[in-house]
This record gives C-alpha cells, structure tokens and sequence, in this order.
C-alpha cells in the first residue's frame, strides 16, 4: 500500500473493503499500527470479516455489517490501546492504534498446489523415491483467531500473497508427513487414485482444522519424480493396467459372450409381458392355429435341432439363420478407445485397458 493511499484511509469517513479486492483471500486495509478516531465507520461487506490486531494478536472481529468502533464494538482493541484511562488533562483518548484486516470467508476453489519440498519415503518396488505432490484444492476460512495466531508468529504483518503462501506451506508439510507415515503402498498410492486421494483427504482435513483452514475437494493430479524414477513407474502402472488385477481396481465390467438363446428368450416373454397369466394359458396352441392351413408337413423344430430347412406347405424352403454366427460376426468387431487408443469390443461400455467409460 502505498503513502498516499494510507493517508486516504485516514480521513475517509468509512472503512470498507476496496471493490477491487473482492477476490483476494486477505486485505490489509491498513497495517503497521495506523491510528483510527474513536466511534469510526467501518462497513463490512457481505462473506467478509474485520480482523483487529494489536500487540501481533487478533484483538476483536466484526461481522457483516455497518459498525461504529466503540469500546462496544472491540472492546480489546479498546483495552490494549488503554482508551479508558483519563489524561493529566482529565480527557479520554480520542485515537487507537491497530492493524485491520478484512479476511474473505468465502470458499476458494481449484486452488492449485504443489509441496514446497521433496517426500522421502523407502518403497518395496523403486526403493528410496523423493518428490513432489502436485494437486488442487477447495478451502475457507474455518477460525480467523487461531490462523491469525499462528501467521503472526512468522511475521509482524500479513499481506494477501503470504497469507496464501502460508496455507499452501500447511497443506504440502501435512501432505509431506502423510507420504512419510502412512501405511498405504507407494505403489497403490500410483494404481489406485481414489483410495490414495480419499485417505489423504482423510489425513489432511482434520490437521487443517486445527490451524484453521477447512480443506474439501482435495485432489491430485501428479507426482513429480526424477526422470530414473519415473520411467521405473511408467513401466509399473503399464504392467499393471495389463493385469488381471486392474480390472477389478478400475470398477470394470467386463461385458461376457451372448447368450443367444437366453436372449431370444428373454425378447419371447418381453412380447407377452403385457398379457395376464390367465389369457397366456388359454392361448391355442400351434397346432391348433395352424390344423386348418392345409400344410401336409410342418415341421416343429426344437432349440438344437440340426434340420437345415423348414418346409412350409411343400411350396415354399425356408433356409434356417444361424443366429449365433450373426452375432459372432459383431462380437469380432472392434472398436478403438476414446482415451488410450487401444482396440476393443464394439459392445465395451467400459475399456478394459484404462477403465474409461465409452458412452
């Protein structure tokens, strides 16, 4: 902030948040213990809050709203600065000292990240692996008090980009610390994302609270490794989604081989469905439909049979349809992944190689 700008700041009648920083997680409206009249203005703009320190500790908060600043309004702000002692000349103080913030509780979201140093951890299958995890988040002010506490202890006064830095700071040491005790495999945390993601997300949220900082939505996207390393994963998840094992992890269906008959059957009784039992039973049977038609040979032929013509009045030779072949022909069909390329059945909803749905 700059020289003029503090000067504005003091003689203007009300205190709010400057329009242009509606989207900034923290705005210093003034620091470096600025003096205020007593019964001042201050407007606090809706998702927002006035933080007031003194002595490097977050004296009083105000709410949403229009405030006059009062022994009523911040009381300990009023009292650090001694504001009911009377004066050799018999008068109270008519200016306090303070630092005021307006910190924005509104939810942030896709706040990117990455851990501000390396993991070290010892694995079964790449032995010692050091890196960095890179993801995104969604994060709020939870307890201004106990943030402001703790940001305080590293410096005297805090800016919107140290604020963010800090937090970030938070979340890739808790990240760190996971990698390091957690009992989970590396190599699972790189197969099988959305175990490692929601038992990370178990781990970090609560750490955060306590400085806090309410964290949701917590996602990664990356680990970023050396490059030695990195190929010896790339060879393992490779290896991996070729197993048997992944289309178990990667919820596949894998669609089976059709059952014809079953299939024919089942579109038989989808065309008697609508019919009650009643008028099913006392339907004539083929026989009876067909014993005025005149055909001298009719041929009933069961499922299995292998007569391969059906004679209809000795006139007409109906070749019979294999009806397996005409869905072999389809199940040869192929079909290439949307994602990884990889050629499948036509009939796949899901990949079998990368899991991604089709449709």
């Amino acid at each position: 902030m700059g020289f003029f700008a503090k000067i504005k700041n003091m003689f203007l009648s009300t205190i709010t948040v400057s329009p242009k920083m509606t989207d900034e997680f923290i705005f210093a409206h003034t620091y470096k213990k600025t003096k205020y009249k007593v019964n001042k203005h201050i407007e606090v703009p809706v998702d927002w809050c006035a933080v007031f320190v003194c002595g490097e500790r977050a004296c009083d908060i105000l709410e949403t709203g229009s405030h006059i600043l009062n022994f009523n309004t911040i009381p300990n702000t009023f009292n650090k600065n001694k504001m009911d002692k009377v004066g050799k000349n018999g008068k109270t103080k008519k200016k306090f000292s303070a630092d005021i913030y307006f910190v924005n509780m509104k939810k942030f979201r896709n706040i990117e990240f990455i851990t501000g140093r390396k993991f070290v951890i010892k694995t079964m299958q790449f032995g010692k692996v050091k890196g960095y995890v890179e993801g995104c988040l969604t994060m709020r002010m939870l307890d201004i008090e106990t943030f402001f506490r703790l940001i305080l202890m590293e410096v005297p006064y805090i800016k919107n980009g140290y604020a963010q830095r800090f937090v970030m700071g938070l979340v890739g040491e808790t990240i760190n610390t996971f990698m390091t005790v957690s009992k989970m495999d590396f190599g699972d945390m790189l197969v099988k994302h959305r175990e490692f993601v929601q038992t990370l997300s178990e781990y970090v949220a609560p750490r955060l609270e306590e400085c806090g900082i309410e964290i949701s939505n917590l996602d990664i996207t990356s680990i970023d490794l050396p490059k030695k390393t990195q190929l010896l994963v790339n060879d393992y998840i490779t290896k991996y989604k070729e197993s048997d094992v992944a289309m178990t992890e990667f919820d596949l269906l894998i669609p089976a081989q059709h059952d014809v008959v079953q299939q024919l059957d089942e579109n038989i009784a989808s065309s008697i469905e609508n019919y009650s039992s009643d008028e099913v039973i006392n339907q004539p049977s083929f026989e009876k439909e067909n014993e005025d038609t005149g055909a001298d040979d009719i041929v009933l032929r069961r499922r299995g049979a292998s007569v391969d013509t059906v004679q209809v009045d000795n006139k007409y030779n109906v070749s019979k349809v294999d009806v397996g072949q005409a869905f072999s022909s389809t199940e040869n069909q192929k079909k290439q992944c949307k994602y990884c390329d990889q050629m499948i059945p036509v009939e796949s909803k899901f990949c079998p190689y990368c899991g991604f749905r089709q449709e």
